[in-house]
């Protein structure tokens, strides 16, 4: 929704996936007793640290393999696919299966 552009039920999938694998609970918010909303369990907090220990170690992997000239260059390609992304028409497809 929104940012990440996806449509509401990509969400409600993706969040019955991530109260399956008990990574995600549903409780009363912390802001209004009124909502309910999605809370991290024990085991989403550690999924949540593996995940990001596992980005650092290939982020540094792929910078050290690029070296400062390569890092400059890469840089600017991803600038290049990220103006072309959001450049891109909002699609009626973006909501399909299997594109979130």
């Amino acid at each position: 929704m929104g940012r990440m552009g996806l449509g509401e039920p990509a969400v409600v999938a993706a969040t019955a996936r991530l109260r399956g694998a008990g990574l995600v609970e549903r409780r009363v918010s912390d802001q209004d007793p009124r909502a309910v909303a999605l809370f991290l369990t024990a085991r989403g907090t550690e999924t949540v640290g593996r995940a990001q220990e596992t980005y650092r170690v290939l982020n540094g992997l792929v910078l050290d393999a690029l070296g400062i000239d390569g890092r400059a260059r890469f840089a600017e390609l991803l600038d290049a696919l990220d103006s072309a992304v959001a450049s891109l028409p909002d699609r009626p497809d973006a909501e399909s299966p299997g594109r979130g």
